[in-house]
């Protein structure tokens, strides 16, 4: 039977005899209740279906299917829905290309692949996470007005942190605490989370938190931004103490662990130790210890000695008191702490062969290195 029209007093008809159609051509305003089986429909117009989770537009794969794809309007709660009753996922195609899909079998929302966490992928998980996958920028965040919150962190709810944008700088953190970064000045600096600058009121570390190393190629400001509250150089090392005479070099001979000098240096002060034991020291001429580890800046600077036996010629009897002094070099000299007569002072002379007995200097002086 072929059907062209089918008015309202025909529909009645055909619902109470419940017919089967075998050739339709065109139809205007069919209404079945129950099932319909066809091999193809075509619709000019508004087709229209009452349905539930048990009926509505059901495609089956085959005759004989018991499932398949169902369209469906739930009539308690208003909601459309589109299900695919078997195990697989749904597929959304273009120009017959996969564009997304509902993965079947984790039911993640998948957009550029074909399983959760692939590469060049967007995953939306129903476990509530969003994975993107890219060989360049997997997101892009643009705050249109310049400033403020780009993105919001949340823990339970509650804003947590945030990355923010102030004209052309951007920042890291938290509320009134992070970190912002100038990029044309290469600088970081102390931040409020959108940015704002936070000039002496962000610590670094606290006193159960502390870093561990920290790295720098120049100086640390330290109570100020002058030049003067600059420190550039910390460094501390050791040095060898080796005695020589100023006409003669000399050689001497010294027991393991005798020959020792350890330094410090903060800034332009070094700060400097030193044991020295040996016997049949032969250098001849004013005694001197080479190798300190800086250059001493300046003409003159002295340090204390201890020197149980030194290695050079009695002094007189009023100039009994030594001490080490520093030319513009790295060589220390020995000489009496009192000027004679004629205004110069006296300068200790190496007796050959001799004892150098546990000779000690400690102190600091001044460089420029």
């Amino acid at each position: 039977m072929a059907i062209t029209k089918v008015n309202n007093a025909m529909q009645d008809a055909l619902a109470a005899a419940q017919p089967t159609i075998t050739s339709v051509g065109t139809l205007t305003g069919l209404d079945v209740n129950g099932t319909a089986t066809m091999d193809g429909l075509s619709v000019d117009g508004v087709a229209t279906v009452v349905g539930t989770t048990t009926s509505g537009i059901l495609l089956k794969s085959s005759s004989g299917a018991s499932n398949g794809f169902k369209l469906y309007n739930d009539s308690g709660t208003d909601t459309a829905h589109l299900n695919n009753h078997f195990s697989g996922s749904m597929v959304f195609s273009t120009n017959n290309t996969e564009r997304m899909r509902i993965d079947g079998a984790t039911g993640s929302l998948l957009v550029g692949g074909t399983s959760a966490g692939a590469a060049s992928c967007v995953t939306l998980s129903p476990t509530g996470y969003i994975q993107a996958r890219y060989s360049g920028p997997s997101g892009y965040f643009d705050n249109t007005s310049g400033s403020g919150s780009t993105v919001i962190f949340r823990s339970n709810g509650t804003n947590v942190g945030s990355i923010g944008v102030n004209g052309g700088l951007i920042a890291f953190g938290q509320s009134n605490t992070g970190l912002g970064a100038f990029n044309t000045d290469r600088i970081l600096f102390p931040a409020t989370a959108s940015g704002v600058v936070q000039n002496a009121q962000i610590d670094l570390g606290y006193a159960n938190g502390r870093f561990k190393d920290l790295y720098l190629s120049g100086g640390v400001f330290l109570g100020g931004t002058g030049a003067a509250n600059k420190l550039d150089d910390y460094e501390s090392g050791t040095w060898t103490p080796v005695p020589k005479g100023s006409t003669t070099a000399g050689t001497i001979s010294i027991p393991a662990g005798h020959q020792t000098g350890t330094y410090t240096k903060i800034g332009g002060i070094v700060h400097i130790s030193m044991f020295l034991y040996g016997t049949n020291f032969t250098g001849a001429g004013t005694f001197e210890i080479h190798g300190l580890p800086f250059p001493h800046a300046g003409s003159s600077g002295t340090l204390p000695v201890q020197a149980n036996s030194p290695p050079w010629d009695t002094l007189p009897a009023d100039n009994q008191n030594i001490t080490a002094y520093l030319g513009n070099s790295t060589i220390m000299y020995f000489r009496a702490t009192n000027r004679n007569k004629g205004g110069g002072y006296v300068q200790a002379q190496v007796t050959s062969p001799s004892t150098i007995g546990y000779i000690r200097v400690n102190g600091s002086y001044q460089t420029n290195s």
